[in-house]
């Protein structure tokens, strides 16, 4: 309201300088009047104006809304790699307590990075070096907050890491030689070392730099194979790495004996095949391919034919040997007959 005593004194003033001057009371009184009238009119009007801005702030204070505020925005990682998002966390609070929802703008060496708003930030196309900070701007359904900027972390050293390790070939017996495969990749493009240990039934049995093959010699069937390596650059190494394991198979029996495949003027052809098998396995033996008339002792391997007369050429022999657990070993050869067993 507008201090309306103040006009009121002077008007009273105005009223005692010209109480006795020759100008009439009457006029002196419509005079006044009129200046009355006057402020009143211009009293109700500044009422009207702050009435009009009372009832304005009054409307704000019932249905405004004040911005929600970040009270904490921090990156989590002390020092960003390239291999692995980079995450935020991030507290907020609502004067009225709405729901908060917040954005993100991440900087790159104090650059926005385009297309990066989420709370997790893909480093697909950082470097080592490059300083990271985020800004995260909070919204209440209504209006933003004020951004608050957190702390810069520098992208560090990325140490290599092992994308694949397999054993090659997949099926192992004893006495084969193994090659581990392994697919290394460094996000900075360093030099990669690595450490090759050989794991027989859980027990480190072998241990070498780059060594990516071994031979299971007098190993057993049964036995489990693995190999684990741990990549390295120049600053930091990378996790140890394990290949599936592979338990190694049965192990066929082998064969001892050579036959004398030329045949002179005999009559008949014998032969003693032997195979041993590794494991201890019992071994018999069968042919697979022979001429008419040959015959074997499966639980010896004696061979025997009787050479027909009239049948000069040659005759191709398969001798199979078999363990009782199904692994097989074969052995082939040709038998000549010269032209003169045929007089």
């Amino acid at each position: 309201m507008v201090p309306l005593p103040r006009f009121s004194f002077f008007i009273m003033k105005i009223s005692d300088k010209y109480s006795h001057s020759p100008i009439s009371q009457r006029g002196l009184s419509m005079t006044a009047l009129g200046f009355l009238a006057a402020v009143s009119l211009f009293s109700s009007a500044c009422d009207l104006g702050v009435s009009s801005s009372g009832d304005q702030q009054g409307q704000s204070g019932r249905d405004g809304n004040r911005p929600p505020v970040v009270k904490l925005v921090e990156i989590i990682q002390e020092s960003i790699r390239l291999d692995r998002p980079v995450t935020v966390r991030v507290e907020t609070e609502d004067p009225e307590r709405d729901p908060v929802t917040v954005r993100f703008r991440w900087l790159v060496n104090e650059s926005v990075a385009p297309g990066q708003s989420d709370a997790t930030f893909h480093p697909d196309q950082l470097k080592r070096g490059d300083k990271v900070s985020v800004e995260a701007i909070p919204n209440d359904g209504i209006h933003d907050g004020l951004p608050l900027r957190s702390r810069v972390v520098l992208v560090g050293n990325t140490p290599p890491i092992i994308k694949a390790l397999t054993l090659e070939p997949s099926e192992v017996k004893p006495g084969d030689r193994v090659r581990a495969v392994v697919d290394l990749w460094d996000a900075d493009q360093d030099e990669i070392h690595h450490i090759v240990k050989w794991w027989r039934n859980g027990k480190v049995v072998a241990e070498s730099e780059s060594q990516n093959q071994f031979v299971v010699e007098q190993w057993n069937r049964g036995d489990v194979l693995a190999v684990s390596i741990v990549a390295s650059d120049k600053e930091s190494k990378g996790l140890e790495t394990f290949s599936e394991p592979l338990t190694l198979s049965n192990s066929p029996p082998q064969f001892t004996t050579t036959p004398s495949v030329q045949v002179g003027k005999e009559s008949r052809f014998e032969y003693h095949a032997r195979a041993v098998d590794s494991e201890g396995d019992p071994v018999t033996y069968k042919l697979e391919a022979a001429p008419p008339g040959m015959i074997i002792d499966e639980q010896t391997g004696q061979v025997q034919w009787l050479i027909p007369i009239d049948s000069p050429g040659n005759y191709h022999v398969r001798v199979l040997a078999t363990d009782d657990r199904g692994g097989s070993s074969f052995q082939d050869f040709t038998l000549s007959l010269p032209a003169s067993n045929a007089s």
